[in-house]
C-alpha cells in the first residue's frame, strides 16, 4: 500500500493519506484483481477525495460493501481495529523510528509505553 501511495505522490504531486475506515474496507475486501485492482482504486478515490485524505466515502461501492459486510464485529474488536489502524498511519507519517513513535504518540495522545503495548 505505502508503494502504491508513494508513487502516486510523486505522479500527482500530492502527499495522501487514507483514514482508518478506508483501510479497514481496503483490507476487508477481496481483490479478484490483485495488485493492479488494488492500484486502480487508490488512483480512481485520490481523484476523488477533496484533500489529500483518501476516505471510505471516495471508495468504489464494491469495496465499502465488503466493510458494510464485516460490521457484525463486536465493539471492542471495531476499537481496537480503529486503534491499530491510526497507530499504523501515524507510524507511516512519523516513520518507525524512536523519534518517528514519539512525534506519533504525541500526535495520537497516549504514552509512549502505551503505544508499545498497543502494538503487541
Amino acid at each position: 500500500m505505502q508503494d502504491i501511495l508513494t508513487g502516486l505522490d510523486r505522479k500527482y504531486h500530492r502527499s495522501l493519506t487514507i483514514c482508518p475506515d478506508a483501510v479497514d474496507a481496503l483490507q476487508r475486501y477481496t481483490w479478484p484483481g490483485n495488485v493492479r485492482e488494488l492500484r486502480n482504486v487508490v488512483e480512481y478515490s485520490a481523484f476523488l477525495c477533496e484533500d489529500d485524505t483518501i476516505t471510505a466515502a471516495a471508495l468504489p461501492d464494491s469495496v465499502r460493501r465488503a466493510l458494510a459486510d464485516e460490521q457484525k464485529e463486536t465493539l471492542a474488536e471495531r476499537v481496537y481495529a480503529f486503534e491499530q489502524a491510526e497507530i499504523r498511519t501515524m507510524l507511516y507519517r512519523y516513520g518507525n523510528t524512536l523519534e518517528g513513535k514519539r512525534k506519533a504518540t504525541a500526535a495520537l495522545g497516549i504514552f509512549l509505553a502505551s503505544l508499545y503495548n498497543k502494538l503487541k
